[in-house]
């Protein structure tokens, strides 16, 4: 029975070349993003330091970048599906008649909000940053009404972005934030005698000239489209659709960013350095989050919803399943490999100067208890995605309720045994009760959704995952006192990527090869046989 499933889900070639493809194209350009974001931090540390002055940019910041993640975050998961259906049920011109009107709409609440931001400044510091000092507070407010109207550009950009993918294209806006972080960074070591001015004035002109370069982009005809006939239908059905569907995801984003502050006054609570330790383990927690599983969540939902306005869900189906598979092929192992090299990796990086070796503990125990949580917040992103293909947001809201909840509680009864760790766990564990919820909820909505295929290639992926560490344990214990901590982290990363794929040939795990397959477009029979 399970292979007569299993044989049910094989994708055709050229569709899923194009959804690795584009995940690749992501990838690559967040880890580029992430580098350049690097060499930022680097800089500013270099001129800045912990500096009250930088604190005030980052409290200046804080609402712009709230905002920012709470309005484009849900037109993402609303406008995308809606515009794909209108291009293959309507046609062309009415799909960019619904983007004039929405554009229009978006831009205009922008400006009022980027308007809201610069008048109210003063009480908005007070809100998000009470502790300041008079001077401290009204550097903020200059700062945050210099910087008001990085929303209104960002939301420009991010609306053009979602035109691409709409079209399937995502090299340009991928990458074009990589230009906007140079400029920022050369505005920065140039005029440095600026203060922290040049952080902002840097910020804004690169984000405008990124902005620039997309345009640029858009005007020769990287799509078909052109941006002209604005028009503010409030009455239009499928921008009113749109604006139904982010409702939800609105309230949803809401309750994600509580979730962060949940677990930061709770934290407080903690013997200090609790909060700090966190925010390390959650920043390298971030780095396979935003690389991989953001970068082919963004990629993906062009392809359901296409799928979904074709009424191909068929197709939804296998894609959902091979996710399922591919995510745990490369995020289990990864899991395993930071609870074994997490700390020595932490100690070679960050251990000096007023980091310590009970820092080193602190935050590496909190990111293996977070990086547990990898693979269920995987596939709860990927299942999000297919809701938002099929319009129903709602479940969605519901799913961020329900964590926000059961975050509190297993917080509150984690952190009285496991402290800082503790939490960590409870944010894992919530991804795990939350992806278990939207399973349930899309098997009810696409009956069989081929879930349970799937267990027999995930069970061996365990398999594979556990025997590797315990065999990597077992032979860099060997050498673990004739190395030093560089040449043992290579050695285990060495190990780790020569047994995990040997391994996995030898019990028959084929994800491995499934990528490329995908890319040269191959049959996919082959693939399935004899599995």
């Amino acid at each position: 029975m399970i292979e007569e499933q299993q044989s049910s889900i094989t994708p055709e070639p050229t569709q899923y070349a194009q959804i690795a493809w584009a995940s690749f194209t992501l990838i690559l350009a967040n880890l580029a993003i992430n580098f350049f974001s690097f060499i930022k931090n680097i800089v500013i540390a270099h001129y800045f330091g912990t500096s009250g002055s930088l604190d005030a940019y980052y409290a200046a910041l804080t609402l712009p970048t709230i905002i920012s993640c709470l309005i484009i975050g849900s037109i993402q998961a609303s406008f995308i599906p809606v515009f794909i259906q209108m291009r293959h049920q309507e046609d062309e011109g009415k799909a960019h008649q619904v983007f004039n009107t929405f554009f229009s709409m978006a831009l205009l609440v922008l400006l009022i909000i980027t308007i809201l931001l610069t008048l109210l400044a003063p009480w908005l510091v007070l809100m998000v940053a009470p502790g300041f000092e008079p001077g401290q507070q009204e550097l903020t407010v200059r700062l945050l009404r210099f910087l008001a109207p990085l929303l209104f550009l960002s939301g420009i950009f991010d609306l053009i972005t979602f035109l691409f993918n709409a079209y399937q294209r995502f090299a340009l806006p991928a990458f074009c934030p990589i230009v906007g972080s140079v400029i920022s960074i050369v505005y920065l070591i140039l005029a440095r005698d600026q203060g922290v001015y040049a952080l902002a004035y840097g910020l804004i002109l690169g984000s405008t000239i990124q902005l620039g370069v997309l345009l640029i982009g858009l005007s020769r005809g990287q799509i078909p489209y052109r941006l002209d006939n604005f028009t503010l239908d409030f009455r239009h059905p499928a921008v009113r659709k749109i604006v139904r569907l982010m409702g939800p995801m609105l309230i949803g984003a809401s309750f994600s960013h509580i979730n962060i502050a949940v677990d930061r006054i709770m934290a407080s609570f903690l013997p200090e350095g609790s909060i700090s330790a966190l925010s390390y383990a959650d920043k390298l927690n971030s780095i396979p989050i935003q690389m991989f599983i953001l970068g082919v969540g963004s990629a993906i939902l062009p392809f359901f919803s296409q799928q979904v306005a074709e009424d191909n869900m068929d197709d939804l189906k296998k894609a959902f399943s091979l996710l399922i598979r591919v995510s745990a092929f490369i995020l289990l192992p990864l899991t395993m490999e930071i609870a074994i090299i997490g700390r020595p990796l932490i100690e070679l990086f960050f251990q000096r100067g007023a980091f310590d070796a009970h820092s080193t503990l602190n935050v590496s125990r909190a990111w293996t208890a977070y990086a547990v949580g990898l693979v269920f917040f995987a596939i709860g992103v990927f299942i999000a995605r297919m809701f938002s293909a099929l319009q129903n947001t709602k479940v969605l809201m519901y799913a961020s309720l329900q964590n926000l909840i059961l975050n509190i509680v297993f917080n509150l009864i984690f952190m009285r045994f496991w402290g800082h760790v503790g939490i960590a766990l409870s944010t894992s564990v919530t991804y795990l009760f939350s992806m278990t919820f939207l399973i349930i909820m899309l098997k009810r909505r696409l009956k069989n959704i081929g879930a349970w295929s799937s267990v027999p290639v995930l069970v061996k992926i365990a398999g594979a995952t556990i025997f590797t560490g315990i065999l990597q344990l077992w032979l860099s214990g060997l050498f673990r006192f004739h190395t030093n901590l560089l040449t043992q982290i290579i050695l285990n990363i060495g190990i780790g990527i020569t047994i995990y794929p040997a391994f996995s040939y030898l019990i028959n795990i084929r994800e491995m090869s499934l990528v490329f397959h995908l890319v040269k477009n191959r049959p996919l029979s082959t693939y399935y046989e004899g599995s």
